[in-house]
């Protein structure tokens, strides 16, 4: 691998959208936001009332995952309590979640915090929660209601919910008073959930929160609960504020008229790259169009660094900026109705925005418009629409960015090791044919082994296979017959998607419409990676293909004949600039694979 490629890398790895945050705080890239962030109100008002239950809202993207952490390390300061984070989809399928989940969650809590203590009880417990898996097709309650031993007076199976729920609790008593008994630092237990602010489903949201959160803080356990934004903006409002002791929003910042906020952009753009790297113009511009949404900071930043590597810079330049602008943007329209497309209009020339209608609720809940509360309470359209919304009005093509297969994949090619997810429209007339193409392309550009998984046994299927593939970058087809409830599904599981490098899948134009309203959580993952095959330009220009073959030959210090010539010797490096610059050549047929 070239010291260039190793480098540019580097930099895309310290600015990874779908990455595990848990990295991004002991990498040291953690920046204390300029006023009080939600793990510091929460962690603070739970040391004072360690069995109060919190709601953490937040926009797709806006950081709650990372609050969540940062603020489990602050809670386990406190000598007497233990902060324990659970993300919810991991143990089970919320598109099938239901009341009494969360307390079996908690039950399992406890019993894992009591594995070293030796009473039956416990020792049960452990066994049971063994139980509570994802992968049965039953749902969670469904399995407990079958696997704890009740009297038969007291319950019949799935036909008495509340019951159950009480014989949980009693359970989950019982276990926590043994170990406060055991170690002080138990004293005092709180479960900080995560991943259910996927679910859209309002109406088993606020049972949940009415029923599993004050439950399980009657037996004197905290609770911190992500909550879709969409709680807050449905008819379903009121009655779950009423259910929970606190509520704190996690908006996005304010970049253009709050100067700390701007700052702390800064200082993350700053402390992830090499010194120098990104050009002062370059920062502005990255700043200002994300919006002050945290996923798209990065993401941005990101893409932009693959830009600056594909057109031969050393440095991220304003002009890569305005190329990953422009595909995030393009991302971000996919899918958008007329009626929405009218909402933005109208908010872009009248600053008009009321959110009453499902159109005005979906336009928040995917960022498309962003609600700033500090210095003033204000709408705005998302900074990558701006531009494109003004082309829309003279019939331009909104569609993806259109790129070529070579583009493509040298864009995977030059991706670090970690959980990027990239998606590639083709026309359905030759999907079969561009599947083939990219599981014999793919392995010399990404230089580890390709797992190609169908799609056509549906979402849970297709989950499972993922998960338990041992490939390290994966090939996802066949989406075509997904309905809105399998990329929902598939949404709501996107925790369970984390590989080694990530994945491609390969779509229709149908596909990438469904896919980008009813899975907006996994769309946010691919952030400005959702790529328009143009079949017409399937290679290079000449000149373009020139001058890459002349980058690669400064580089690496090779003519084209001299790497020809290791390749028929066999001493060519693996390296995936050397598979690139045969392609190039059209002597794939030197690849060693």
């Amino acid at each position: 691998m070239s010291n260039r490629l190793q480098f540019f890398r580097q930099q895309m790895a310290a600015f990874e959208g779908s990455g595990d945050p848990r990295a991004t705080i002991e990498s040291g890239y953690y920046v204390r936001e300029p006023k009080r962030a939600a793990s510091e109100i929460i962690s603070q008002r739970l040391a004072l009332r360690p069995s109060s239950t919190h709601l953490l809202i937040g926009g797709i993207g806006s950081g709650k995952t990372t609050q969540l952490l940062v603020m489990r390390d602050r809670i386990n300061e406190i000598e007497d309590t233990y902060a324990h984070y659970v993300d919810v989809s991991l143990y089970t399928n919320i598109s099938r979640i239901e009341a009494g989940t969360l307390i079996a969650l908690t039950r399992g809590v406890i019993a894992e915090l009591t594995e070293n203590i030796d009473k039956k009880p416990v020792k049960n417990a452990q066994e049971l929660i063994k139980k509570f898996v994802y992968r049965s097709k039953q749902n969670l309650v469904g399995i407990l209601g079958q696997e704890v031993v009740l009297n038969p007076d007291i319950i019949t199976v799935g036909s008495n919910t509340y019951r159950l729920q009480q014989q949980l609790l009693k359970e989950v008593h019982d276990f926590n008073n043994s170990l406060k008994s055991e170690c002080q630092k138990y004293s005092q237990v709180i479960i900080l959930f995560d991943g259910l602010d996927r679910l859209d489903n309002v109406q088993i949201f606020s049972q949940i929160v009415t029923s599993d959160l004050q439950a399980i803080s009657s037996i004197g356990i905290g609770v911190v609960l992500v909550a879709p934004l969409i709680a807050t903006l449905s008819s379903y409002r009121d009655t779950i504020e009423q259910s929970v002791n606190y509520l704190i929003y996690q908006y996005c910042f304010d970049v253009n008229n709050d100067p700390d906020a701007f700052t702390f952009f800064e200082n993350i753009l700053k402390i992830r790259a090499a010194e120098g790297f990104i050009e002062e113009s370059a920062i502005h511009s990255i700043i200002h169009y994300s919006g002050g949404v945290m996923r798209d900071l990065i993401n941005l930043t990101q893409a932009s660094i693959e830009e600056a590597y594909l057109l031969d810079s050393d440095r991220l330049q304003e002009k890569h900026v305005e190329a990953a602008i422009d595909s995030l943007g393009r991302a971000k329209l996919l899918s958008i109705s007329d009626k929405e497309l009218e909402i933005i209009e109208n908010l872009l020339t009248q600053g008009i925005f009321i959110p009453r209608t499902d159109e005005d609720i979906r336009l928040l809940v995917t960022n498309r418009i962003l609600e700033y509360t500090y210095p003033v309470r204000r709408y705005v359209v998302h900074p990558t629409l701006e531009a494109l919304i003004q082309q829309s009005k003279v019939g331009s093509n909104l569609n993806a960015r259109s790129i070529s297969l070579d583009d493509f994949l040298q864009r995977i090619g030059s991706q670090p090791n970690g959980n990027v997810w990239s998606a590639i429209v083709v026309d359905y007339s030759y999907l079969s044919e561009v599947i083939e193409d990219l599981k014999e392309m793919i392995c010399i550009f990404t230089e580890c082994d390709l797992g190609v998984i169908s799609g056509e046994n549906g979402a849970t299927a297709l989950i499972i296979s993922v998960e338990q593939a041992t490939e390290d970058y994966l090939l996802l087809s066949d989406f075509e017959s997904w309905n809105q409830d399998n990329w929902r599904e598939f949404d709501y599981a996107r925790s369970r998607l984390a590989k080694k490098r990530g994945g491609v899948l390969v779509l229709s134009l149908e596909s990438i419409g469904v896919l980008s309203k009813f899975a907006p959580n996994f769309a946010s993952w691919l952030g400005s990676r959702v790529y328009l095959l143009d079949k017409g330009r399937e290679f290079l220009t000449i000149d373009e293909r020139q001058g890459r073959l002349l980058a690669l030959q400064e580089w690496l210090g090779l003519s084209n004949s001299e790497v020809i010539e290791l390749a028929k010797a066999h001493k060519l490096p693996l390296d995936p600039e050397y598979g690139e610059w045969l392609v190039l050549l059209n002597r794939e047929d030197l690849i060693e694979r």
